[in-house]
């Protein structure tokens, strides 16, 4: 789900108004900082989603890698 948009538009990473003004001014910046990284990341998603649908993977264990032992 990390990789979906889906997960990121709800908008669960932003604080309330009421949680914002619990924090101190130097917690305010960090978040604020914090809070554009993220939606940064969350921008980019929709390329990342297509660029793994599009690339052969391989998994990094078959069954009998884990029930052979």
């Amino acid at each position: 789900l990390v990789w979906s948009p889906a997960g990121w538009q709800v908008n669960a990473t932003k604080l309330s108004d009421q949680q914002n003004n619990k924090l101190s001014p130097e917690q305010q910046q960090t978040y604020s900082k914090h809070q554009q990284i993220i939606n940064d990341f969350a921008a980019g998603l929709g390329q990342v989603r297509r660029l793994l649908a599009h690339l052969p993977s391989a998994m990094i264990f078959d069954d009998h890698d884990v029930t052979d032992d």
